[in-house]
């Protein structure tokens, strides 16, 4: 917004500005009746408009507290929330409670702190009902008050009673109880309300039965539940809390799956629980596979040593985490890692073919181990042989496995072994 400035006023006036606010001032000078000849603007300054009352209610509530050393008596908390910077219009400087009986002129004052957001009246009585009204101020003056009855307990039923709770599924618990033990009336409904570690009381619902099913809460989480019975003037007391875990659910996969160890049989794995467990990790499940080999264990740690397993062969693994969860207790599995087992010793060879080529030769046809645990091509076989009528000691034939440097065919059959 500009506004003229005559040479001889040298002062401007500007209204309908809003209270507690900060603005900026600039200045430019011209020449009057030269329009087009104007200055830079100045500097700029910063002000800030003084403090007016504040301009809307707070929103307030209350809620009974049980008084435990005078039974005719009780403790009410009223809370409030504080107003925003636009509608406070200055410092908060406090908050004043006032309180009276109901039908009755003598008023109580009570002052609470600025960073207050709550007070606890003490020793209310029972049976009585009261007005109570709430502002907060600044230097300014005082907000608009708001207004609240805090019910004669009389009026309003006992707490319900003999409240259970047993998880449907994971994401939902049914919550059953008997009526107040004092009606003081027609219950026309009872809410469920509840909460877990993480949140504020939330309302869970409202029914005019014993019994309400809560749903959308969170897997494998403990909740805390509370009833409260209402008759036409209002609700009663909270239950006592009744508590109750949630179904396990279905968790997240495991995380960041490595190999620690290796050798011939062996391959040694750990990894990191699931970020989202939704239950207890009853077990871990690990897949593994190769090319002609495939298995699987389970542990209940975090870690693992995959055993007899074939020698320099590559496995693909992956690892799925378990709740004991009714439907769907497993997770995905995690990622595929790769590992590959080192060389080791060859597996037995298969019992060769022996096949009668002439009174003083033979042909032994070679079939090699299933598993060779290491390369083939570096393969070699020795041939023990001797004469039944003979009594000395065996006689060594080595041989190594000829391959077509072409095709890659492998040739295991052999002559020349020739009768002595």
């Amino acid at each position: 917004m500009a506004l003229p400035i005559t040479q001889e006023s040298r002062e401007k006036g500007v209204c309908q500005l809003e209270g507690y606010t900060h603005y900026s001032i600039q200045l430019s000078a011209g020449l009057t009746g030269l329009d087009k000849y104007w200055s830079d603007w100045s500097d700029i300054v910063i002000v800030r408009t003084l403090e007016q009352a504040p301009i809307s209610h707070l929103e307030i509530s209350y809620e009974n507290v049980d008084n435990t050393y005078e039974s005719s008596k009780r403790d009410v908390t009223v809370f409030w929330k504080p107003l925003g910077v636009r509608d406070m219009k200055g410092e908060v400087l406090g908050y004043t409670i006032t309180m009276s009986k109901e039908g009755e002129n003598i008023k109580i004052l009570v002052n609470a702190s600025a960073n207050a957001t709550s007070h606890e009246l003490q020793g209310l009585e029972k049976y009585v009902s009261y007005n109570i009204q709430v502002v907060t101020f600044n230097s300014a003056g005082s907000s608009p008050p708001s207004s609240l009855t805090i019910l004669d307990l009389a009026q309003a039923p006992s707490e319900p009673l003999r409240v259970s709770a047993v998880a449907i599924d994971k994401n939902s618990v049914l919550v059953r109880w008997e009526p107040p033990e004092i009606l003081r009336g027609v219950i026309t409904e009872y809410k469920i309300y509840w909460r877990s570690n993480s949140s504020e009381r939330n309302l869970g619902g409202s029914t005019q039965e014993l019994q309400y099913e809560v749903k959308g809460l969170e897997e494998y989480v403990l909740y805390e539940f509370y009833v409260q019975a209402y008759t036409a003037v209002g609700g009663g007391g909270l239950s006592q809390a009744v508590i109750q875990y949630t179904e396990e659910g279905t968790p997240s996969a495991p995380l960041e799956v490595f190999v620690t160890s290796q050798s011939s049989t062996d391959v040694g794995l750990e990894w990191k629980a699931p970020s989202e467990p939704n239950g207890i990790i009853r077990k871990y499940i690990v897949n593994y596979k190769s090319n002609n080999d495939a298995g699987s264990n389970s542990t209940d740690q975090t870690r693992i040593v995959l055993k007899d397993l074939r020698g320099y062969t590559n496995y693909a693994i992956k690892v799925q985490a378990c709740t004991s969860a009714v439907t769907s207790p497993c997770s995905d599995f995690s990622s595929e890692i790769y590992a590959k087992t080192v060389i080791g010793v060859p597996g037995k060879p298969n019992p060769p073919s022996v096949k009668l080529q002439s009174s003083r030769e033979l042909v032994v046809s070679l079939n090699g181990p299933s598993t060779p645990n290491g390369p083939v091509e570096h393969l070699r076989y020795i041939i023990f042989y001797k004469s039944s009528n003979d009594h000395g000691d065996y006689i060594e034939y080595e041989i190594q496995r000829i391959i077509d440097q072409h095709t890659g065919t492998v040739f295991p059959n052999f002559k020349g072994l020739r009768l002595l």
